[in-house]
């Protein structure tokens, strides 16, 4: 099956936002002319920005057609709120003011043509066009690094301490004495009249039981293991950067935006918060609309998940009176497009002298950057992950990030998961080998399982996979080898050491609350096509939901259209406000839309779209087949394979035949579908579509042959409640590595040379897009690992960054071919329904860089503690222990 968007790729079409012009889009009512936007940017973040030198300006670039400053912002009362009030921080820097970041932008040029804009960026006399104040007596010229001194974001704590024995449980936490389920949100560092007076007493008895687990740490009859770890920041390198063209359509009264996106619904809602209170021409005859139109992002992965890029966009459109693009350089990219987050953490973990885990104490600082961006949510899930997939009953656990002026950062690949499982996969092996215990055995004995309780005190009642997956580990040939295999290796091999390493964590996939939208419909001539509020980002979700409509139509969908989200306004749906009542409002839900993740494909959005199929089926396929046969109650109905559906002692009828009866009938020939999940998947009653019967949904519109969609009313929605709607995560998906190298001792090189992902991935949909993410999530660890790293500013900050001084995975960085294997967790019996698939896109990076840490040290017995691995820091650390007595 080719879709369509393949098609365009491989024959040359247009198909990201980056390849368009406003002409292309004529057949949309797009005028022809298209403007170029640049932003000029602050080079300095220790004196006052004072302003523009526009006379240079004008002499060095040609085809300049405007330059909108800060004060034009005013003016025209354009939001432009400090880093305090926004996610983002300000659109520009105003006069006699620092910048907040370096690259935020000062000036917004338009031009005639894309090569003015060029020329002027390559002009030798471009850095003298922004003008600053002299630097304020003191500042440094280089900013501390990692910058852990620095303003900070509040924190996030989770603290869990056993109870005491002997004493009743208590629920929802009847192994706990304190817990975040139990007690409720506890932050012990804050104090001060801006608290909220019912949170002192918890945070007090918080502050309790940390001092308990500083003395539980320092136990005479324990061992305590005290490590620091690192990361660098890293760029998500798309494909693509990011691009896209805006059009005021004055006639439409539409700001209508083409771009690449991670997050359609969430970029229209930034948007509209910017253009919401500017006293522009377009604000007579009340508020604009703004329409989004997606382009495949050529790579995101939380890269464009909370991205500024579509504000800029719009702001551009705002001041260009007609269709206007804006494109980042790679340049452009690296200095202002969104990181992850560099990251400090100290962890001290004890245990007793049977290996048994006993308590934790995790102390977490990333570098937030210059903008909130995702800060907040990328440390609370850190956080959630610092414990591993372990049973440790005492866990006082702390995140904190620093506000430095870096590019910032957000939920860029695995969601600050990445930063805290390097540490503890390694700590955890090095435990083992000091007990003299096979690395896998031991955390066999001591990992979480189902009915067990997480570091927040939430009861994992959904699948595991932690100990399966640990039992197909140490079966594997290259596990059960590895000694021999060293040991004939390391003989032979002269100054080449050969070592194994496996690691493994418990992925939470999803977020705490989802919501999406999909739908699909039947063409007269019965081509089956699909819509959903995902986006494809190089996870294949694309192709995964075209193959989602094939179990219950009977083909896969030729077309997948994603991320247009006003598909979806023939379902009337809002977010619900705090004094809405789902059971008597049916127009309202307690979440829309997500930003897209790519854990999300198989877990929601196929769950979305099979909803879809179900309703087309039900009251569309199966009545018309009915009619055709002239039976009421045929037996044995099904999909033959080969587009038909067939009965017992019927004659086959093709979709092109089912489609005919539909429209010949108006009968159902589309649905269109919105469903959350928080714990499980809501329910709701549509009683003019199915009398009693409940849906994993909570809205259905469908379409009756041509005509509109229309809502059905909806009766008895059940949200969760109780704990489910408390509980920070309930779903895990379990991966593991194990990873061979070659290390030479006289460059420090690391070659790694064969590799097995194995994934708990539930019931496998496309096996051939599983493989593919676990390739691609294996060399985006081995870069991870081995060799990317941007540092903190100024030195990251420096506009010359490219790909001539950012290294990255290259085909020969990966295990050749043949030796490099994917295993799939079975799922166990019984472990079906809704919630059969799991997501674990991310998942499939997140414990290489350990398991390369755990081969290292295997092969050389060097224990490494800051990434990149890189062969400097190998010859550095053979040569420190060379020199250690």
């Amino acid at each position: 099956m080719i879709l369509q968007e393949q098609l365009l790729k491989v024959t040359g079409g247009k198909v990201y936002a980056r390849d368009l012009r406003a002409a292309d889009l004529a057949g949309e009512g797009w005028p022809a002319e298209t403007l170029h936007a640049c932003y000029l940017r602050a080079a300095h973040v220790d004196r006052a920005f004072v302003g523009i030198d526009l006379e240079l300006l004008r002499r060095i670039a040609p085809g300049l057609r405007k330059v909108v400053t800060a004060a034009d912002l005013a003016r025209d009362r354009v939001y432009n709120p400090s880093r305090e009030s926004s996610s983002f921080g300000r659109m520009m820097v105003n006069a006699g003011e620092r910048a907040e970041m370096f690259g935020q932008p000062v000036a917004l040029l338009l031009f005639e043509r894309q090569s003015n804009a060029g020329a002027l960026l390559e002009s030798g006399e471009y850095s003298q066009l922004v003008r600053y104040d002299a630097p304020a007596p003191g500042s440094p010229h280089a900013l501390p690094r990692p910058a852990l001194g620095m303003q900070q974001y509040p924190g996030t704590f989770l603290i869990r301490y056993p109870r005491p024995e002997g004493a009743p449980p208590v629920q929802p936490d009847p192994d706990a004495d304190f817990s975040f389920m139990k007690n409720g949100r506890h932050d012990p560092s804050a104090t001060g009249p801006e608290l909220d007076p019912k949170q002192l007493p918890v945070n007090v008895q918080a502050r309790v039981v940390q001092a308990r687990i500083e003395q539980d740490l320092a136990k005479p009859d324990w061992y305590c293991l005290d490590r620091t770890f690192s990361t660098p920041g890293a760029d998500p390198m798309f494909m693509e950067p990011e691009a896209g063209l805006a059009w005021w359509d004055p006639r439409e009264r539409t700001l209508r935006l083409v771009l690449g996106t991670q997050s359609p619904a969430k970029d229209v809602s930034n948007v509209e918060g910017l253009w919401q209170y500017a006293a522009c021409a377009f604000r007579e005859g009340g508020r604009p609309r703004v329409s989004l139109k997606a382009c495949p992002p050529g790579g995101a992965f939380g890269g464009r998940d909370e991205s500024s890029f579509p504000l800029y966009l719009a702001l551009a459109a705002l001041y260009a009176g007609g269709p206007v693009r804006l494109a980042y350089s790679r340049a452009e990219q690296f200095l202002t497009g969104i990181k992850r987050h560099a990251s400090v953490v100290r962890n001290r973990l004890a245990y007793s002298p049977d290996g048994a885990l006993q308590a934790l104490q995790s102390e977490i600082i990333m570098d937030g950057g210059g903008e909130p961006n995702l800060t907040a949510p990328v440390l609370g899930l850190a956080v959630l992950h610092a414990a591993g997939p372990y049973r440790i009953p005492r866990t006082s656990l702390h995140a904190s990030a620093s506000i430095t002026p870096s590019a910032p950062s957000g939920s860029m690949r695995g969601f600050g998961i990445p930063q805290v499982t390097f540490p503890m996969e390694c700590m955890i092996d090095e435990i083992a080998s000091g007990l003299g215990r096979c690395p896998v055995e031991y955390r066999l004995g001591v990992m979480l399982a189902r009915n067990d309780y997480d570091v927040s005190g939430m009861q994992l009642t959904h699948h595991l996979g932690n100990a399966a997956l640990c039992r197909m580990a140490l079966a594997e040939p290259l596990w059960r080898g590895r000694d021999a295999e060293k040991a004939r290796r390391d003989r032979d091999g002269g100054g080449v050491r050969y070592g194994v390493g496996f690691a493994c964590c418990m992925e939470a996939y999803g977020t705490s609350q989802d919501a999406g939208f999909a739908g699909v419909e039947l063409s007269p001539g019965g081509t089956i096509s699909t819509c959903s509020s995902a986006v494809d980002m190089g996870q294949g979700t694309g192709m995964s939901l075209a193959a989602a409509t094939e179990q219950a139509l009977g083909a896969p969908a030729p077309q997948v259209l994603l991320g247009d989200m006003s598909l979806f306004e023939c379902l009337r749906l809002r977010e619900m406000g705090p004094k809405d009542d789902p059971q008597t409002d049916p127009a309202c839900t307690p979440k829309l839309c997500n930003s897209m993740s790519a854990s999300m494909t198989a877990f929601f959005h196929l769950h979305t779209v099979e909803q879809a199929c179900a309703v087309l089926y039900q009251h569309g396929l199966l009545p018309a087949a009915r009619a055709l046969w002239n039976q009421p109650s045929p037996v044995g109905v099904h999909w033959d394979g080969r587009g038909n559906l067939v009965a017992d002692g019927l004659a086959p009828l093709p979709l092109s035949a089912l489609a005919a009866e539909l429209y010949r009938s108006s009968g159902v020939t589309g649905a269109r579908v919105h469903a959350v999940f928080r714990d499980q998947f809501a329910t709701a009653c549509f009683p003019d579509l199915d009398g009693d019967g409940r849906r994993p949904i909570d809205a259905v519109a469908v379409r009756r042959a041509s005509g509109p969609y229309r809502p059905e009313r909806r009766a008895s929605p059940a949200y969760a409640t109780g704990l489910s709607a408390k509980a920070k995560r309930t779903l895990y998906a379990s991966v593991g590595h194990m990873l061979a190298v070659q290390v030479y001792l006289k460059t420090g090189r690391v070659q790694v040379t064969d590799a097995v992902t194995l994934l708990d991935a539930g019931d496998v949909h496309h096996r051939l897009l599983l493989d593919g993410q676990a390739h691609g999530g294996l060399a985006m660890g081995l870069g991870m690992a081995l060799m990317e790293e941007l540092p903190a500013a100024p030195d990251g900050s420096d506009p010359g960054w490219n790909l001539h001084r950012y290294r990255v995975p290259r085909a020969a960085t990966m295990p050749p071919p043949g030796h490099l294997h994917v295993r799939v967790v079975p799922m166990e019996e019984g472990e079906r329904g809704p919630l059969r698939k799991k997501g674990i896109a991310e998942a499939a990076m997140t414990t290489v860089a350990p398991a390369l840490a755990n081969a290292i040290a295997h092969a050389t017995g060097l224990r490494l503690c800051r990434l990149p691995f890189t062969p400097d820091r190998i010859l550095e650390a053979l040569a420190t222990r060379a020199e250690t007595p």
